[in-house]
């Protein structure tokens, strides 16, 4: 199978960007040339992988510099949900912001980790289940008596769980 080489001029009419971008991308090793010319394939991918967008990209401009809805105004780049730049580009500095915040929390000590706080709770629960379920061992009663104290504590200890968790399905932890 052949590969397919372009000039420059070419990859830029296809790209839909000016000569003068695609030789700068060239020049900065954003793109590379086979025998001085362009496989469109390799070079859109690095183009998408080693490019940002302007912010006035896909925008047309007069003579007198006015930004005017143009051809290439309508039509920015789709992602393959159908979401445009702008809106997939809004959604990732949204993101980056919560996590810079998350990130703020944490080193302000406001923050405490989910899972060492689990850790903690179920630790100290069960210390209290094993003093609750000794204590029959260390009074004076018969040893009838004590089997039916421990079977009693086991019986409640085991509701409590219960409703715990469910507490913790209905209400969780956030």
């Amino acid at each position: 199978m052949a590969v397919e080489l372009v000039t420059q001029a070419e990859y830029a009419r296809r790209r839909g960007v000016s000569r003068e971008a695609v030789r700068k991308a060239v020049a900065e090793g954003r793109v590379s040339l086979i025998d001085g010319r362009i496989d469109p394939i390799v070079a859109d991918v690095q183009w998408s992988t080693n490019t940002r967008a302007r912010a006035d990209a896909g925008k047309a401009t007069t003579d007198t510099g006015k930004v005017v809805a143009g051809a290439a105004a309508g039509k920015q780049p789709k992602s393959e949900e159908g979401e445009g730049y702008w809106g997939a580009r809004s959604r990732r500095e949204e993101a980056e912001a919560s996590l810079a915040e998350l990130e703020l929390a944490a080193k302000a000590g406001s923050l405490i980790d989910r899972a060492g706080v689990e850790m903690a709770m179920e630790t100290a629960f069960r210390l209290v289940r094993d003093a609750i379920m000794a204590t029959p061992d260390r009074l004076p009663l018969p040893v009838d008596v004590c089997a039916t104290l421990r079977n009693a504590l086991r019986d409640t200890l085991a509701d409590v769980e219960k409703t715990i968790q469910t507490t913790l399905v209905q209400e969780p932890v956030q």
